[in-house]
């Protein structure tokens, strides 16, 4: 990329049509592929930066957290326009001491269209070895209507329904009726 620039700067591109282009011509068209490359590079430096984790991310409590509340690993997000999701929602909570633990999920709405009676639940969660967890995850408001370019944030609640839970990690999955291809890994961790 960095010698289609410089060939793009330097002129030093081979006429590809053998016909005579004059000054003006050579300028623009030069002018054109560094519009090109540098577009190019941009592009690939977002996406780039869309896939780092985040500082904030990586352990930061959400400022919603249930009173008594476990730590959360910051906000998950789920585009509606596209059914992308940023990464799983992760969170621990502890058997005893802390049985209830709650983050963020955002969900955002690109599109020009207003998208209603979203409600977002979760199936069982299980282990590795096939153990069930008796949990509940709340999600608070459990309907969402987006407006359209909008995004909504919605607390998410678990709640151990077993102060007896084998400590491990518990996986599952929040659908979200309205949107048949989104679907949200979650992650959470019972702690002894």
């Amino acid at each position: 990329m960095v010698e289609r620039l410089v060939a793009t700067v330097d002129g030093a591109r081979d006429d590809a049509g053998g016909g005579t282009r004059t000054a003006d011509d050579r300028a623009a068209g030069d002018l054109d592929g560094l519009v090109d490359v540098w577009a190019d590079l941009v592009k690939r430096s977002l996406h780039a930066m869309i896939r780092l984790p985040t500082a904030a991310g990586a352990g930061a409590a959400p400022p919603n957290q249930a009173a008594g509340g476990g730590a959360a690993a910051g906000a998950a997000t789920v585009d509606v326009g596209s059914s992308s999701v940023s990464s799983p929602l992760r969170m621990s909570a502890g058997r005893s001491t802390a049985p209830s633990a709650a983050t963020e999920l955002w969900l955002h709405n690109g599109t020009p269209a207003e998208r209603r009676d979203l409600r977002l639940h979760c199936g069982e969660l299980r282990s590795h070895q096939g153990a069930s967890l008796l949990a509940h995850l709340r999600f608070d408001p459990d309907v969402v209507t987006l407006p359209p370019r909008s995004s909504r944030g919605i607390v998410v609640t678990l709640e151990l329904a077993d102060d007896r839970a084998a400590p491990g990690t518990y996986r599952g999955v929040v659908l979200v009726s309205g949107l048949p291809d989104a679907w949200l890994p979650v992650e959470v961790v019972v702690s002894p």
